[in-house]
């Protein structure tokens, strides 16, 4: 789980700083976070925590990968309405990150209860 979760933030680390915000970009970042939302949901997890934290990413994941899609769809439509709201959703979903993370941080912090 770590492992996906690490790849998937330094993708987007990678995408958001190397390319310029545009409409590539999105579909890059919609195709690494719905690539982690897979990767986490097929991992068998035993620990109650563990399968918690799946969840928030997974949610996370999916949200960003759903509004950037929206985003690059209702672009490619001209629907510059529904781009700003799904826009507005995605930079509201983006500031879960660091929280998300520093849960993660802390499990893995605490030796990784069983």
């Amino acid at each position: 789980m770590i492992a996906t979760i690490n790849q998937t933030e330094s993708d987007l680390q990678n995408i958001t700083q190397s390319s310029s915000p545009d409409i590539a970009a999105l579909e890059q970042i919609a195709i690494a976070t719905q690539q982690a939302e897979t990767n986490l949901n097929i991992l068998e997890l035993n620990n109650a925590d563990l399968k918690g934290l799946r969840s928030r990413f997974q949610q996370f994941y999916g949200n960003i990968s759903n509004d950037a899609q929206t985003i690059v769809t209702a672009h490619a439509e001209q629907d510059m309405e529904t781009a700003e709201s799904a826009y507005q959703r995605l930079e509201t979903t983006f500031a879960q990150q660091e929280t998300l993370v520093n849960s993660i941080n802390q499990y893995c912090s605490e030796g990784y209860p069983e």
